[in-house]
């Protein structure tokens, strides 16, 4: 299962997405799902620090498909529940 967390620029840095993914983790792991995922561009250090909070864990770094300018890096981040 992966998770992930889009806001408007005039809703960064109020601690919303990390509210809001703790309040998802709660669910998933009250639905006894195994595990998560998150997948982070690798440029976005402020979803990484979300990732981060939620205590999930860099497993992964590899680059996205795509062609020319769309190849980009991403992290992928696991946790446990």
């Amino acid at each position: 299962m992966e998770i992930g967390w889009r806001l408007a620029r005039a809703a960064w840095g109020k601690g919303y997405a990390t509210a809001a993914a703790h309040a998802a983790l709660e669910r998933l792991r009250a639905a006894r799902v195994p595990a998560v995922t998150a997948v982070v561009d690798a440029g976005n250090e402020r979803s990484a620090a979300v990732a981060r909070r939620l205590g999930m864990v860099l497993s992964e770094t590899y680059t996205r498909p795509g062609t020319g300018a769309e190849r980009r890096l991403a992290h992928c981040f696991r946790l446990t529940l």
